[in-house]
């Protein structure tokens, strides 16, 4: 069972009507982001916090036929970044600042389709899409909820959030990173610069005019080459608010056609965020861009927060940084090894990367690994697993004791029928302390059963949490 906490759309709802909670979309990067490898910092705090087994992480939810809106032949896939649970920072109810980076490696998330047994039944919305596609068509939307929460006994308490903050590779074809180059702006307001630093608003990062402008004002952009404008999006300056704005497009950087003609909103609803103009679908060819700004609502000052760009035909030169990669294979025969491995390729040459092999499942027993426990005291700690129910409906729970006979179990848990890996957590109390304790995973569906490999933790001597 999963628990909403709090939801941003970044994708391609337009308005509150058509979404599932009643909020628009902010429309990052024109509505179809990519956050691979994207930085998340947030603060949060928990208020008389009892988690009750639940898990608060990060979720995406992702449309792989997002052309169809939100009727209800949409399909959608969700993920949990159960690589990074939230749940500890909780339990002092004290602020806490946490930053984790979004990595497209299947190892730290669980695919999250199939979560309702009786409405996938009836009304099929969730399938599977890899999730190096669902970061880098981030078209939906993103939470942070609680996953694993146990339906006989909820979480208790409350939550606070306040800090948000989202960090993703800007395709902006007039970021001077991806090649643009400003030909002329306004010399007597704000660096203008600031118009396409990469963030939407916010002190140090918004451009306003000098004091009382009384003709236009312009931005020129030399493009890194021939390209096609799709998307184009102008954010507002909250402090000093611009209004009229046109956008106008150049293919020799002389004669100049107007593409965009339209009126900032004063104020964003729910916040600031929400405050701007967005034009696609415009096929417009271009070697240069210009923005110009007309007038305001106030005769001070005119600003803008942020000036943005999308198309095709540029070829944008990749991050400087390691970077994972995944893709799915397809037609493989069951219980057969396989080699692999992984070849870069640019300008300066090829490299291989060492060769790594796997071994298809014979059958569609599940697939199980224990993991490391967690939040280990004298009394209780909180055990981790990981497995793959292969396509079949599967139950798991996990077995615990003073030696390798165990002895005790945890509660049944629905296990999904998901043809991915995911996460599987259980808590347990009434143990004794500074004793040794083994435990397993073990998953069953109706082509077998998986014991998961035993594995250990020792209990504290005093009620002190040992950090794992």
């Amino acid at each position: 069972m999963l628990h909403l906490a709090s939801f941003v759309y970044p994708g391609v709802i337009e308005n509150p009507e058509e979404s599932d909670f009643g909020y628009p979309s902010v429309f990052l990067a024109a509505g179809d982001p990519d956050l691979r490898n994207a930085r998340i910092s947030i603060s949060v705090r928990g208020n008389n916090w009892v988690p009750n087994g639940a898990e608060l992480i990060f979720w995406i939810q992702s449309q792989s036929n997002i052309e169809v809106g939100n009727a209800k032949e949409c399909l959608r896939s969700n993920w949990g970044f159960s690589g990074c649970p939230l749940t500890d920072y909780l339990a002092d109810g004290k602020w806490h600042q946490v930053q984790y980076t979004l990595t497209p490696d299947t190892t730290l998330w669980s695919f999250g389709g199939y979560n309702s047994r009786e409405r996938e039944r009836t009304e099929p919305r969730y399938h599977y899409w890899p999730i190096s596609q669902v970061l880098q068509h981030a078209n939906c939307n993103f939470f942070h909820l609680l996953a694993f929460v146990n339906p006989d006994e909820h979480p208790t308490g409350s939550i606070d959030f306040a800090d948000f903050e989202l960090t993703y590779r800007n395709y902006s074809l007039v970021h001077p990173a991806n090649g643009a180059r400003l030909l002329a702006a306004p010399t007597d307001g704000d660096d203008p610069t600031l118009l396409t630093d990469g963030w939407r608003h916010g002190d140090g990062h918004q451009w306003r005019s000098a004091a009382n402008p009384r003709r236009p004002q312009e931005f020129t952009y030399r493009l890194a080459g021939d390209a096609t404008i799709d998307a184009v999006q102008v954010h507002q300056n909250p402090a000093d608010p611009a209004k009229d704005i046109e956008v106008q497009v150049s293919q020799d950087g002389t004669t100049f056609d107007t593409v965009v003609q339209a009126s900032l909103p004063a104020q964003g609803e729910p916040s600031d965020n929400f405050a701007f103009v967005l034009q696609r679908d415009l096929a417009a060819a271009a070697t240069h861009v210009r923005l110009r700004v007309l007038s305001g609502y106030r005769t001070e000052h005119w600003g803008v927060g942020e000036f943005e760009v999308f198309g095709s035909g540029v070829d944008l030169a990749p991050e400087n940084r390691e970077t994972p990669v995944t893709t799915d294979l397809e037609g493989l025969t069951k219980g057969t090894t396989y080699h692999y491995r992984l070849i870069a390729e640019n300008a300066a040459g090829r490299s291989y990367g060492p060769d790594q092999t796997y071994t298809t499942p014979v059958t569609s027993r599940p697939v199980a690994a224990t993991g490391a426990a967690r939040n280990v005291t004298a009394g209780s700690a909180r055990l981790q697993a990981r497995f793959n129910p292969l396509g079949v409906l599967s139950e798991f729970y996990f077995e615990y004791g003073t030696t390798k006979e165990y002895g005790a179990v945890t509660r049944r848990v629905y296990g999904g029928e998901q043809l991915t890996p995911r996460a599987a957590y259980a808590d347990i109390s009434g143990l004794q302390g500074n004793t040794q304790y083994h435990y397993r995973i073990v998953v069953e569906n109706a082509a077998g059963t998986t014991e998961g490999e035993d594995a250990v933790f020792t209990t504290s001597l005093t009620g002190h949490e040992i950090l794992a």
